[in-house]
């Protein structure tokens, strides 16, 4: 244990995502605030990103981030049913999706990760399904419905891309991890046997 970000019982942290930056600071999707909190090692506040609303910039229940390689933030803005990407000084750059289910549109999403060829992967919880975009917000492809069979999805949640083009997606009802290929294949899935006491 080193040290502790926050306060016990706060009722304006509820932190949702955490990634660390190329300075080593820490950004903070916090949903209580309906914004991003960065902070240095010791937990001294540098700066909050957005508050809560619709507009550009601003966020309602933000949850999960991804950094791009030119330090772009990408933000899962969930009750807003869109995706938004500022850069690192928390300047607004664009926005895309809406609330719905088609093509490129969201019922809350959460999970954002990125591909080594710069694709956006995103967990559209309520669509039971992941989505597929480049940078520039264009809909390339997608996969899943609801359900507990092999390839179904059961309100995806976090997600994450490894090198070798796997795409994890845990989900919350399924209580299972599914692998896939970044084309949509289904290739395995796992759980735990953990039971709470």
């Amino acid at each position: 244990y080193k040290r502790t970000y926050g306060f016990y019982s706060s009722r304006n942290f509820a932190p949702a995502d955490l990634k660390i930056t190329p300075e080593n600071s820490f950004l903070i999707s916090n949903r209580d605030t309906d914004s991003i909190f960065e902070v240095d090692e010791n937990g001294s506040l540098l700066r909050r990103i957005g508050s809560q609303g619709s507009g550009n910039g601003n966020f309602s229940d933000p949850c999960e981030m991804v950094l791009t390689q030119d330090g772009k933030i990408v933000v899962a803005d969930y009750s807003n049913h869109r995706i938004q990407i500022l850069e690192r000084n928390g300047t607004f750059v664009k926005r895309f999706g809406s609330n719905g289910t088609g093509d490129g549109q969201f019922k809350n999403p959460w999970g954002v990760a990125l591909s080594k060829d710069n694709e956006l992967f995103v967990t559209d919880r309520m669509n039971h399904r992941v989505q597929v975009f480049d940078l520039n917000g264009s809909f390339l492809r997608k996969w899943g419905t609801q359900g507990n069979l092999e390839g179904q999805l059961n309100e995806p949640l976090g997600i994450e891309v490894d090198d070798a083009g796997n795409v994890y997606v845990a989900e919350h009802i399924n209580n299972r991890v599914s692998v896939f290929s970044t084309s949509g294949e289904f290739l395995y899935k796992f759980a735990t046997s953990y039971r709470r006491h």
